[in-house]
């Protein structure tokens, strides 16, 4: 595992517990500093966060974590990279969206650079099952 993608590990983690919800994200690694910092809290802490009866807590629990490597490991094997919004090639445009996504998937043989450059491209976003 290499540290420079526990960012990316702990955004996939974040998006499965509250992808339906890119905003209360932001908000949540705004006032922690990092989205790093949410995953070496202790479950205490997090109670005090979200408060004790929350469904939040047991979502960012540590398997979310190795649950989100194993997401990582497969998804890269695939040949997918990941853009997060933290990442200098995520879209400024899209960057400026209240609930703009965490994390971008992208499955392209172009350089994120030349994808993401100053330009008008077409993209396809959605999901399926593969």
């Amino acid at each position: 595992m290499d540290k420079g993608d526990y960012p990316i590990v702990c955004a996939i983690a974040l998006n499965s517990a509250f992808g339906d919800n890119p905003k209360f994200s932001h908000r949540l690694i705004d006032r922690l500093g990092s989205i790093e910092e949410l995953f070496s809290l202790d479950r205490k802490s997090i109670e005090k966060i979200f408060g004790p009866y929350s469904r939040f807590p047991s979502a960012l629990r540590e398997q979310s974590l190795e649950e989100a490597w194993k997401q990582y490991r497969k998804l890269s094997a695939e040949g997918i990279q990941f853009v997060s919004i933290f990442d200098g090639a995520y879209p400024s445009l899209l960057k400026e969206c209240p609930d703009a996504p965490l994390l971008l998937y992208v499955r392209s043989s172009t350089p994120l650079k030349e994808i993401f450059s100053d330009g008008n491209y077409l993209s396809i976003v959605g999901t399926r099952d593969m």
